[in-house]
C-alpha cells in the first residue's frame, strides 16, 4: 500500500525489488540501504520544483523583495532535509549536464542577514514587535500555492518557514 510496507517486504525477503521515488521517507531509504545484498540503481528524473514569482503584483513587483527571497531560501537545506539529499540543485530552468546548461550560471547564496538588510534598505521594516514587515502601511505578505503532491507541499512549507524567518 505504500513505500514503508514495500521496504518492510524487502527486509523480510518477501519482495525482490522496489522502485522508489522522491516521496519515500529518509527512514525508508535508510532501511533499504541496510539490507545486505540489495543494490541501488539511481534513475534521475528530469523534473523541477520551481518557485515562480508574480512580478506584476505587489509586493513581488519590488526588485528588493525578489532579491531578499533569493537570499532567504536555503536551497541546499531543502534538498538535504526535505528531499533527503536525493535531488540535484538547479539554479536555472536548464537541466545540469545537458547541452543547454551554462555551468557559470550564478548561484544564489543563502544569507538571511543579507536578505534582511535588503528589505530594510528598501523600507520593509518590522515595527512595534510585529513579525510582519510593512512599508507605507502595506504588509509584506506572500501566498505560496502548489498542487496536491506531498513532496512539493513539504518544499512549499519549508520555503514559507524560511521566508517567515526574515
Amino acid at each position: 500500500p505504500d513505500v514503508s510496507a514495500a521496504a518492510a517486504d524487502i527486509v523480510r525477503h518477501k519482495a525482490q525489488g522496489l522502485l522508489v521515488d522522491l516521496s519515500a521517507s529518509k527512514n525508508d531509504v535508510e532501511t533499504l540501504k541496510s539490507v545486505d545484498g540489495l543494490k541501488a540503481y539511481p534513475a534521475n528524473l528530469s523534473a523541477f520544483t520551481i518557485l515562480y514569482l508574480n512580478n506584476s503584483q505587489p509586493p513581488l513587483n519590488d526588485k528588493a523583495v525578489r532579491q531578499a527571497i533569493a537570499q532567504a531560501i536555503d536551497i541546499d537545506d531543502i534538498i538535504s532535509n526535505v528531499i533527503g539529499g536525493r535531488a540535484l540543485r538547479a539554479d536555472s530552468p536548464l537541466v545540469p549536464g545537458t547541452w543547454a546548461f551554462d555551468p557559470s550560471t550564478a548561484r544564489h547564496k543563502h544569507d538571511e542577514g543579507q536578505a534582511q538588510d535588503i528589505l530594510e534598505k528598501a523600507g520593509w521594516v518590522l515595527t512595534g514587535g510585529s513579525n510582519v514587515r510593512t512599508r507605507n502601511s502595506q504588509t509584506l505578505h506572500i501566498s505560496l500555492l502548489t498542487d496536491a503532491d506531498a513532496l512539493r507541499g513539504a518544499v512549499a512549507e519549508e520555503i514559507a518557514k524560511q521566508l517567515r524567518e526574515i
